[in-house]
Order: C-alpha cells, then sequence, then structure tokens
C-alpha cells in the first residue's frame, strides 16, 4: 500500500459542504427560511382579504367611520390616502393579531406553510417586534404621500438579499421560516 492509498495520513480533504439558505451569512441554523414566492404570496391573500372587507365599507360610505372610496383609490395620485391606508391597517391588523401573537402568522401566512420568528433565536417573537414594529410602524411610515412608495420599494427590494429577510425584517429583528 502506497502512502497516497491510506486517507488517514497528513493530507486530509478541505471540503467542506456548501451553506443552507438557513445558514447563509448572519442568519443563525434553524428552521429553513420561507421562499420569496410563498412570502409573495401571503401578502397577496393577506392584501386580498384586507381590501375585501375596506372597499365594501368605503362603498357604502358608513361616514362615521370617515373612509371612503376616495380615500382608497387616492386623489388623483395612484397613491391610497393616508386615512385609507390607516383604516387598512386597522382593518389588517383586526384580522391577523391573534395569529400573529399567538403563531407569528398572518391569514395568508398560514394558508402557505411559514411563520415569522424571532432573526436571533429561531423562537417565537415578541407582540411588540411583529405588531409595533414590522407591522404598524412599517405600514404608518408607508402611508405618508410620496416617501411611503420609495419606502415600500425599498423594503421589497430587501427580500433580495442572501438572508431573505425584508427592510421590515431588520427593523423588527425577525426572519419568515417555513413550517416544515
Amino acid at each position: 500500500m502506497s502512502e497516497n492509498d491510506d486517507n488517514s495520513g497528513g493530507d486530509q480533504s478541505t471540503y467542506e459542504t456548501p451553506t443552507t439558505p438557513s445558514e447563509e451569512a448572519g442568519t443563525p441554523s434553524g428552521p429553513d427560511l420561507a421562499g420569496r414566492g410563498r412570502r409573495l404570496g401571503g401578502y397577496m391573500i393577506d392584501t386580498i382579504i384586507a381590501f375585501s372587507v375596506l372597499v365594501p365599507i368605503a362603498y357604502f360610505n358608513p361616514g362615521p367611520l370617515g373612509v371612503t372610496m376616495l380615500d382608497i383609490v387616492g386623489t388623483g395620485s395612484r397613491q391610497m390616502s393616508v386615512e385609507g391606508s390607516i383604516w387598512f391597517l386597522i382593518i389588517f391588523m383586526a384580522i391577523n393579531s391573534y395569529l400573529l401573537v399567538t403563531k407569528g402568522q398572518t391569514v395568508g401566512k398560514w394558508m402557505l406553510g411559514i411563520r415569522i420568528v424571532d432573526a436571533a433565536s429561531n423562537g417565537a417573537a415578541t407582540a411588540v417586534k411583529i405588531l409595533g414594529l414590522r407591522y404598524v410602524l412599517v405600514l404608518l411610515v408607508m402611508a405618508i404621500p410620496i416617501i411611503g412608495n420609495l419606502l415600500g420599494l425599498a423594503d421589497a427590494l430587501f427580500i433580495f438579499r442572501g438572508d431573505r429577510r425584508c427592510a421590515h425584517d431588520l427593523i423588527a429583528g425577525t426572519k419568515v421560516v417555513s413550517n416544515s
């Protein structure tokens, strides 16, 4: 047997296995990160559900609620008015708050098998992180005319980072993972 046939010698292989998405830079190991398509799908489901509640309220103009169709469609700028945005947030939170606090999911995330976790521990994120920072703060900032559109676009583009965390995830210290 020659020296090259013996694998116990000093010439050890330095091959390392490739990293998985949950092991990418700055993300501790844990559940697999949710795919971008599933995150987009969850967002779209949540938006459709919230608008399916908001539009009838605005259409029938209940007066005391103070939201009209003009608040939803905006006034000439194609951006929902600040009032419409705030009502969207209220309706979104009324529909999703319980699931967000107890399971880290919105209805859309629940339907697609993904959830929000604390980025540092991979455990349950606190209500303050999920409701306060990830949703209320970000959605209120996005309601600001013009600036809100730019911030919303920048927030969405962050999904293409290696760790798949949007700006709202970074602000709240959260990440979205698969349930499986």
